[in-house]
């Protein structure tokens, strides 16, 4: 409908009435089905078709092998969709709108429809003349309607609107770089950088050991001291202690 449909227009379209022409669709309507009674052709981007055709993935089996765009409920006797109703269609609008914000009020009430008048002023802004815009959507003129050159109207809405009329865009990622997170990441660096190297490692082993209190020579020395100790506490508490008892001290020293 961003394009300029009216919703009972775009619901009856089936495959048949699109041509493919690489960058962009021609959508056919014919006179028996526009408000105007008059034949017309619409525009829409590659861009809208690849969004359809991803719709489409999401249908059931059975709506798959309907004719329309926008299949509806299978019918009980064909066994074949036909196209999505009116209702169905303006209540998934409406619920999109609320989703995003837009919300009736008293003043203001957000319609399908609105989304013609978007499709209207958006080929205005690109520079499509005011004739063409309105042959496109639809809208009657008198002094206008004697006359419509389609191929003329396609070559201008090609050249004007085509690429102004998408409006999907790859996600982009602005990446910012956190001057503190830097420094970490370059003083890290800098480490892993020394470890690759005999003196660096050597000197990252004498650090570690002088966290933990003990360099490796000074270990034998720490142990002989708390077995020492732990004799000692023996004595005051028992006098002279037994062979057993200094065997166990010295054991729990080791280990």
């Amino acid at each position: 409908m961003s394009y300029g449909f009216r919703i009972g227009e775009i619901l009856s379209r089936k495959f048949s009435d699109l041509e493919d022409k690489g960058e962009y669709t021609i959508v056919k309507l014919w006179s028996d089905e526009t408000k105007t009674r008059e034949s017309r052709r619409q525009f829409v981007s590659k861009e809208c078709m690849n969004v359809l055709r991803s719709y489409h993935a999401t249908l059931r089996e059975k709506q798959k092998n309907s004719l329309y765009l926008f299949p509806g409920e299978t019918s009980p006797k064909t066994h074949v969709a036909g196209h999505l109703s009116k209702v169905a269609a303006g209540d998934s609008l409406k619920k999109l709108f609320i989703s995003h914000g837009l919300k009736d009020t008293a003043r203001e009430i957000f319609s399908p429809h609105g989304l013609r008048t978007f499709a209207e002023n958006q080929m205005r802004e690109a520079g499509l003349n005011d004739t063409f815009t309105k042959q496109i959507v639809g809208h009657s003129a008198k002094t206008e309607d004697s006359y419509k050159g389609w191929q003329a109207i396609e070559k201008a809405w090609v050249a004007k609107c085509l690429t102004k009329m998408t409006w999907l865009r790859p996600t982009e990622v602005a990446l910012v770089e956190n001057p503190e997170t830097r420094k970490e990441l370059d003083l890290l660096k800098a480490k892993v950088t020394e470890l690759t190297t005999p003196e660096g490692l050597l000197k990252a082993l004498k650090q570690a050991y002088l966290i933990e209190g003990s360099l490796p020579w000074e270990i034998p020395n720490k142990k002989l001291e708390l077995a020492k100790k732990i004799q000692k506490e023996l004595e005051d508490d028992q006098g002279q202690p037994d062979v057993e008892q200094v065997d166990d001290a010295s054991s729990k020293v080791s280990n």
